[in-house]
């Protein structure tokens, strides 16, 4: 009787009778959903929705006809779309020589690259790239001892894929002004100050005299500085870590503001003023002076001492740890500029046996592909580096400055049919895409699309082969790739490319005709993948 009452107490307390809850029926099971894409997703992802029931009603899609549309060619990777350039033709802008002592840059989309000399003129070219017949230009004045060249407005860039490539050789004592660069930004050994402001790429100054202004930029920031003028130095507002060196003595004040990172002082004679918190501080260098103001940096923050070029080479030569090596490697990188450092850089390319430094080597000669010590490394490299990433590499440099090469376009065939290396395969197909109207070229891709074990291989064969829908033998072999390779992005890519990138629209009406064929038993449509 006492256990009865008990329980019922219990039940009560909880509000949930016994007798009630053993009579009520269980919930009837909730539907699951279970959500398998083609890409591994681990853990297993499955949502419970109760009470709803989806239903999605027969979709007809008419008929669509024929249309004009210029497009760069679209990769694809499971769920990633990225567009590359091998549909945009390179023209050369500008190359020309100016009188001046100021340079003033905004609004730049693409990589800006600015080397001395040490004459009295500067020396501008400008490379465009864009799918458009009429590609947007930079403008360029040139008035008394200053010359700018200036971009669009943001506002009017909206619709035009125009991105340039800016090389400048200025006098040494130029001083440099750039607002709003969206790519990186490269500077040689200078005796002027530099004023950057807006950058959506990282910030390499090799060498700048009297001051740095440097703010709002998206990437990394290092920079060596040569006598510390009265304006000193402000580097505010900066995504990414910052490395100041400095190649004299530093006799400044110092201030650090909203650090997120750590602040690395490693110069002698630091006294710190007041009280430190976190990373914030103020302090005397040396004797005092000029300003040192650093603010609002997201990453790690270091002031050094910096080592000349004659320094770096002979500790090339000495170190034997890799680490310090390839700290060495990439401040030589910075003075690329330099006939003797390229020279160090090609020899460390062929010899060196980091793979690491290896490949910092080759991305610092890259744009020096022209010149024969660097072209005569890189066709080395392509045939013997151990390293994936260095190879392609050098092959993307050979590819672009040597576009009409014949031994050039040779290797990368060879390179396409037997190479073992999936990434040296798709650079080289991705390379040869500009030179599809060689029929060498165009049956070496054709064979790579038919039997290539690499889904990215085929994908970049099918963006280059669809240029030439129009010939018959293309034509047959992008209709069966996309009736019958394994990979479904494969075979959705190749109905796009073969109806955007033909060159006519009688071939575009017939590819669509043929698409009203199943793919296979099942009915499953494979212009649906439109």
């Amino acid at each position: 009787m006492k256990r009865k009452l008990i329980s019922l107490v219990v039940c009560a307390l909880l509000g949930a009778p016994v007798s009630v809850a053993a009579q009520t029926p269980a919930p009837a099971p909730r539907p699951t959903i279970q959500v398998q894409p083609e890409i591994a997703i681990t853990p297993e992802v499955q949502v419970d929705i109760p009470g709803f029931r989806f239903e999605l009603p027969e979709i007809t899609i008419p008929p669509i006809p024929p249309i004009n549309v210029e497009v760069p060619d679209i990769q694809i990777d499971g769920f990633d779309f990225w567009f590359d350039d091998s549909e945009q033709i390179e023209r050369e802008e500008l190359k020309q020589t100016y009188p001046l002592t100021r340079v003033e840059l905004t609004n730049i989309d693409g990589p800006l690259r600015i080397e001395p000399t040490d004459g009295g003129q500067a020396e501008v070219r400008i490379l465009s790239y864009s799918t458009s017949a009429n590609p947007r230009r930079l403008t360029v004045e040139s008035s008394g001892n200053t010359l700018t060249l200036r971009g669009p407005d943001t506002n009017m860039r909206f619709g035009n894929d125009t991105s340039h490539s800016v090389t400048l050789k200025l006098p040494r004592r130029s001083e440099l002004t750039i607002n709003n660069a969206r790519d990186s930004i490269h500077i040689g050994d200078f005796d002027g100050a530099v004023h950057l402001n807006g950058v959506s790429g990282s910030v390499g100054i090799a060498q700048a005299a009297g001051s740095i202004d440097v703010s709002h930029v998206s990437g990394t920031v290092v920079a060596n500085l040569t006598r510390l003028g009265g304006a000193g130095v402000r580097v505010s507002e900066v995504s990414g870590t910052v490395s100041l060196r400095f190649m004299e003595d530093l006799n400044a004040d110092l201030q650090t503001t909203n650090i997120k990172g750590k602040v690395y002082v490693e110069v002698p004679n630091v006294a710190v003023e007041g009280a430190m918190k976190n990373a914030d501080f103020t302090a005397k260098v040396g004797t005092g002076g000029a300003p040192v103001r650093i603010s609002d940096v997201t990453g790690t923050v270091r002031l050094a001492r910096g080592r000349s070029v004659a320094e770096l080479l002979n500790d090339i030569k000495t170190d034997t740890r890799s680490s310090a090596r390839m700290q060495t490697v990439r401040e030589l990188a910075m003075h690329v500029s330099q006939p003797q450092v390229r020279a160090t850089l090609v020899d460390i390319l062929q010899t060196d046996p980091s793979n690491t430094i290896a490949m910092t080597a080759a991305r610092a000669l890259a744009p020096y592909a022209n010149e024969p010590e660097v072209r005569a490394a890189f066709v080395k490299t392509v045939d013997a580096s151990r390293n994936d990433m260095t190879r392609a590499t050098a092959m993307r440099a050979l590819a672009r400055n040597y576009p009409s090469d014949r031994s050039v376009r040779d290797t990368m065939l060879r390179v396409v049919a037997s190479d073992k290396s999936n990434l040296m395969r798709q650079t080289a197909v991705g390379a040869l895409a500009k030179q599809v109207d060689d029929t060498d070229v165009m049956r070496a891709l054709m064979e790579a699309l038919r039997n290539d074990t690499n889904d990215l291989v085929r994908l970049r064969a099918v963006g280059a082969l669809a240029k030439r829908v129009d010939n018959e033998d293309v034509y047959a072999l992008l209709v069966e790739t996309t009736k019958n390779d394994r990979k479904k992005s494969v075979r959705s890519f190749s109905v796009i490319s073969m109806m955007i990138l033909s060159r006519s629209n009688i071939t575009r009406s017939k590819v669509w005709s043929n698409l009203a064929t199943p793919r296979s038993s099942s009915g499953s449509w494979t212009r649906a993948a439109i």
